[in-house]
Order: C-alpha cells, then sequence, then structure tokens
C-alpha cells in the first residue's frame, strides 16, 4: 500500500525564450538529500537543434549527461488545423559528481543555489551567441 513517505518532493523553474527553454529541476532523493538538475530545450527554430554536437558542449556543470529528442503528438492523431507534432532537443546536467555534496544539502526552499542562477547564464549567453540572437 502506498503512504505519504513513499512519495518524493520535486521543484522545476523554468526561464522560456522564443527558440528555447531553461529548466531548473530539483528532487528529494532521501529526507534533505537533494539532486539538482539543468535542462536546455531546443525548439526546431533554434540553429542548436540540428547541432546535436554543439548543443552537448554547451557549458553544463560537469558536462552534458543527457540528450535525447522528444515527439509529441496527439494521442489519437491530428483532428484539427491547431494540432501538431512538435520534436525537442533536450539537453542538460546534474549536479551530483563526486565533490558536489554541497548542492545535495540545497533546500530549493531556500531559493536555487547562486552558482547554478551563473551556470543558467552561461546557458542563456552560450546558446544566444551560438544563434547571434539577442541578449535579454
Amino acid at each position: 500500500m502506498t503512504t505519504n513517505s513513499d512519495f518524493k518532493k520535486n521543484y522545476s523553474l523554468f526561464i522560456k525564450k522564443p527558440t528555447y527553454s531553461i529548466e531548473v529541476f530539483v528532487w528529494e532523493m532521501e529526507e534533505n538529500f537533494w539532486i539538482w538538475n539543468v535542462y536546455v530545450y531546443l525548439l526546431k527554430t533554434n540553429k542548436l537543434f540540428n547541432d546535436v554536437k554543439s548543443a552537448k558542449n554547451l557549458p553544463f556543470h560537469g558536462g552534458c549527461t543527457l540528450d535525447k529528442f522528444f515527439t509529441n503528438e496527439p494521442a489519437l492523431g491530428i483532428e484539427y488545423e491547431w494540432q501538431k507534432e512538435d520534436k525537442t532537443l533536450k539537453v542538460g546536467c546534474d549536479y551530483n559528481h563526486l565533490d558536489d555534496d554541497y548542492y545535495n544539502q540545497c533546500n530549493p526552499n531556500n531559493g536555487i543555489p547562486p552558482e547554478i542562477i551563473s551556470d543558467v547564464d552561461r546557458l542563456i549567453q552560450a546558446i544566444e551567441e551560438f544563434n547571434n540572437e539577442i541578449i535579454y
């Protein structure tokens, strides 16, 4: 039987841009032990979408540890003009490497660790420089 203690907490925070999004995701592996991740979701309109090697070489903490294409489409097929198939490239990293113990102690209720925010800023700059987009 499932109990309340079987459920694990997680939090997801997003930055949305026209051709990509960045997610900071954190989940509680066990009580007061947190795993942090940063994921970039690249849309087809982003130049990095078709250059997976460059996308994996973005300045991720500890290097890229995830790269996947996701295809989303309506379960019953496309029935209406506004429905469409959508494909996204997801690349990302985790903060659970050797010597990352500091991050495991960072409770998201106290905010995103400043080092992760700096990493997100570096990702935004690298993505926008690659795409020659205006940095906001």
